[in-house]
């Protein structure tokens, strides 16, 4: 800012006013994503539909959309696509040990999912299964995915599992239930399922799964908590399948998280350039401009009205500014609408309003 050296003198007169109001209208926004700080996000993606004797056409297509999806909300993602059992052990792990680092993890499947005695399997496209006995041996259970993200000990866990289709080793069962069974979501976890505990998801007819390709869409709406985000995908879902498919969710989330950040206030991209009219708690009517530059232009516009000039700064939707150095004004922007309060050196507050000029 051509300013720099005025600006230094005038901010020991209004950075505790900033301070204040920053907290009060920044402190929601910087609560909801658990730090100011832009937070790391890592995830795990991995889709399998290449399995021998039972194919499916979404499960790739839905990683590598999600992947992308997820990239573009700041995660550092690692994509998979048809992983053996070896290769998905190991991706697993590697996602634990990263996971230490800090920040929020999540772990995303797509393809085939079975439950066994309660417990619930991924499916590796070179799983041998001839009886549920093998089960263990040849699939990946999801606690094992669930125990890696609890060990890492960060502030927020997901775990969706689109993972819902038909048992394909079903024949082979003695006792063959449909779906995934439902379980205990630890702390600090959300695990959202395809559909119900026991019910088979579809597939989709589209370029993705209807589960995916819904949660696709519903990850973008700004703003949005993490469970209203599964919300939004459960509404969408339930409609499309007619009622046959109910997404589903376990949750012992105790922190907040939002996918993207809340729709800033209009008004609060950037003051410069623009006029502003209205009135102070004294009866003054003012009329201030915002410079490109930094500067400020104040006119009073009474009988007695003056122009003086001045510098100003905005942080989001806080604008402090100066006039003459000599009264240091400081307000929130809403909208087309900015209100604060102001001080002058003799010990003189007041408080103001002003509305956008046309």
């Amino acid at each position: 800012m051509s300013l720099a050296r005025n600006c230094t003198a005038r901010r020991a007169g209004w950075t505790a006013a900033l301070t204040v109001l920053a907290l009060v209208v920044l402190a929601p926004v910087a609560w909801a994503q658990g730090d100011a700080r832009p937070e790391r996000r890592l995830a795990l993606v991995i889709g399998n539909g290449a399995y021998p004797s039972s194919p499916l056409r979404n499960p790739t297509n839905d990683a590598r959309a999600l992947a992308a999806a997820l990239k573009g909300l700041g995660f550092e993602v690692t994509a998979h696509e048809n992983l053996g059992q070896r290769q998905m052990r190991r991706a697993i792990l590697d996602f634990g040990t990263r996971l230490r680092e800090g920040g929020v993890g999540l772990f995303y499947f797509a393809g085939h999912g079975l439950q066994v005695n309660g417990r619930n399997y991924l499916v590796p496209v070179d799983a041998a299964i001839a009886s549920e006995a093998e089960v263990e041996v040849e699939a990946v259970d999801v606690a094992s995915v669930l125990t890696r993200m609890e060990t890492a000990r960060n502030r927020v866990n997901l775990v969706i599992l689109d993972a819902c289709r038909d048992n394909p080793f079903a024949r082979s069962f003695r006792n063959a239930a449909g779906g995934l069974a439902a379980i205990d979501a630890p702390s600090g976890t959300l695990i959202a399922y395809a559909t119900a505990p026991g019910r088979v998801a579809r597939d989709g007819k589209g370029a993705n799964g209807l589960y995916t390709g819904e949660l696709l869409k519903a990850l973008q709406a700004p703003g949005q908590r993490v469970e209203e985000v599964f919300k939004r995908v459960r509404q969408a879902v339930l409609e499309r399948s007619g009622g046959d498919q109910v997404p589903w969710e376990s949750s012992s989330l105790v922190g907040e998280f939002l996918f993207t950040d809340p729709p800033r206030p209009a008004g609060s991209a950037g003051l410069a350039g623009t006029t502003w009219q209205g009135t102070t708690s004294e009866g003054e009517a003012v009329e201030i401009v915002f410079e490109a530059d930094g500067r400020l232009r104040y006119t009073a516009l009474g009988r007695d009205g003056g122009r003086s000039d001045g510098g100003w700064e905005q942080k989001g939707v806080v604008v402090v500014f100066d006039i003459n150095r000599f009264s240091d004004w400081s307000g929130v922007i809403r909208g087309d609408t900015i209100e604060g309060s102001a001080s002058n050196r003799r010990g003189v507050k007041w408080t103001w309003k002003l509305l956008r000029a046309p």
